[in-house]
């Protein structure tokens, strides 16, 4: 089998699965990529056995085939040829030879049919989701997923698929993200909900993957895994078995303090903050209704102390709260609007951060309680 190609096509490929490959020790052929020829195309497959990505090469393909080949070892030479390079690749299982026109390479293979069997499924329910919505939902919530394995069931994201809406949550009991995608395009049956819970690294290597298409992203859910699929790639993971706690009634309904302002200046505040924080990484935060504006300030005995102010919107009383500033920038950075809304009740009640005029998203965060 030869198959020639550009090398910025070949890279863009190896890209897709490297990531993905494997890296156990006692099963070296879990970091091989398997390449065959499908449809006039070479298809890369590379999977952990937790997930399984796919895609393909366009280029001249002569002959059939396959071979399984060291997935970053074979990405890291072809990344070294500057775009634009016509690469000429031969195989000959269990050795692939790449040739340019100064240079020749032998790659020594794995037998393919060593290579783990990414397993098919029967979806039970399949919708079809605007990809930049999508992909930027991914990115306001994934901060807020758990990263400790002691609760898996909030290690991942809940994806709450309903017939108007596609709503996902994460949480690490600290805070919680939920972003609600619409419009959907159904597959099927839309009068069935489905909820699943998709790991943490599953949704990283999706934003990866599929951040540079525009393409709508096809969902398939089944029993037991789920997979995201454009013509470009696909990728298959198992789903998170458990039940999602219910966090409905955390979400306050109510607050004594209802404040807007600015996103950008409020999260450098919070940077600026930062620098003083204690090691409980609290900083405070004054509602001022007399002076309308937003203090954040923070003391540490050992580095000093900081204050800033923010003008604001404000309706409500005075109020004093603490918060960990990492928590509060990750809610803050996640507003894609100018403005920003932060309602709180007391320094001991859950506070709610939402862009202005975007109901599609909130970020709710305790504050840290002073004994």
């Amino acid at each position: 089998m030869r198959f020639t190609c550009l090398q910025e096509n070949l890279q863009n490929a190896l890209g897709v699965v490297e990531r993905v490959a494997g890296r156990n020790a006692t099963l070296p052929i879990l970091s091989a990529v398997l390449i065959s020829a499908h449809q006039n195309r070479l298809r890369f497959v590379a999977t952990d056995l937790e997930i399984g990505a796919t895609t393909w090469c366009s280029g001249k393909l002569e002959g059939t085939g396959q071979l399984a080949l060291p997935v970053r070892l074979i990405a890291q030479f072809v990344s070294h040829f500057p775009p634009q390079t016509k690469l000429q690749l031969d195989f000959s299982p269990p050795h692939l030879t790449v040739t340019t026109e100064n240079s020749k390479a032998t790659f020594r293979g794995m037998d393919a049919k060593d290579f783990p069997l990414i397993p098919s499924f029967t979806p039970l329910r399949s919708v079809t989701v605007p990809a930049k919505a999508f992909l930027h939902g991914l990115g306001q919530i994934l901060p807020a997923v758990a990263t400790h394995e002691a609760r898996p069931e909030i290690s991942g994201v809940l994806f709450d698929i309903s017939p108007k809406e596609l709503k996902l949550a994460a949480t690490d009991t600290f805070r919680l993200a939920e972003k609600t995608i619409t419009p959907l395009q159904h597959d099927g049956d839309v009068r069935q909900a489905s909820r699943v819970i998709v790991p943490n690294r599953t949704l990283h290597e999706t934003v990866r993957i599929f951040s540079t298409g525009t393409e709508d992203i096809h969902l398939d859910v089944g029993e037991h895994q789920l997979r995201f699929q454009t013509s470009a790639a696909q990728l298959i993971s198992r789903l998170i078995a458990g039940e999602y706690p219910s966090y409905a009634a955390i979400i306050p309904s109510t607050f004594q303090n209802h404040t807007v302002l600015s996103s950008k200046p409020f999260a450098s505040l919070v940077r600026g903050a930062a620098v003083f924080a204690t090691k409980l990484n609290d900083i405070q935060i004054g509602i001022e209704t007399t002076k309308r504006a937003v203090r954040v300030s923070a003391v540490d005995p050992d580095k000093g102390d900081h204050t800033a102010t923010v003008p604001a919107e404000i309706s409500g009383e005075p109020l004093e709260a603490s918060f960990n500033y990492r928590y509060l920038l990750d809610g803050i950075e996640a507003i894609a609007t100018d403005n920003l809304e932060f309602a709180v009740t007391s320094a001991s009640t859950p506070a709610v951060i939402k862009p202005r005029g975007d109901p599609s998203f909130l970020y709710v965060i305790m504050p840290i309680r002073r004994s």
